[in-house]
């Protein structure tokens, strides 16, 4: 007779763990068919989520008379966009998308302009970051009195605006 309820203490751990055992299968199994039709239903969704950040690329005024003034910034821009305006000897930084797996790019067009509002020239330029990552000015062309040289500091690409 003693040996009865050691059996019966020994059949609820049993029951217990097996209950515990079975819990789990249920969320391994709920997990996995949830994250397919998540896949299969929402791919737009799902490519929001791959988003890692932006990048930011500067535009550097190294001239001491024009401002440069940004009359477009379009393609996969982050947010927030600065300034439409980088006065002279300052610099201003425009974020680009920066995506898993995959190839992003935005394009600035700026204005020169001298001190009394005339345009003096102008430049465009396409900030690009490749699929694994790196990140550099491509397409740089420029019109006008001013030259472009385009750098980094640290890892930031950097394009320098002088006159000429």
């Amino acid at each position: 007779m003693d040996d009865l309820p050691e059996i019966s203490t020994i059949n609820s751990y049993k029951s217990a763990g097996l209950v515990l055992v079975l819990f789990i299968l249920l969320v391994i199994v709920n997990g996995i068919f949830f994250n397919v039709s998540n896949r299969a239903n929402a791919s737009d969704e799902l490519n929001d989520t791959f988003i890692a950040a932006s990048l930011v690329f500067e535009i550097s005024n190294q001239t001491y008379s024009y401002t440069l003034r940004r009359t477009s910034f379009v393609g996969d821009t982050g947010t927030p966009v600065p300034s439409a305006t980088i006065a002279p000897t300052r610099a201003s930084r425009l974020p680009v998308k920066k995506e898993l797996f995959r190839m992003t790019s935005a394009t600035a067009t700026y204005d020169a302009l001298n001190q009394n509002n005339a345009k003096v020239g102008g430049f465009q330029c396409t900030m690009f970051i490749s699929d694994n990552g790196d990140a550099y000015f491509t397409g740089v062309t420029k019109t006008g009195s001013i030259n472009t040289t385009v750098t980094f500091s640290g890892e930031t690409p950097v394009l320098v605006i002088r006159s000429s």
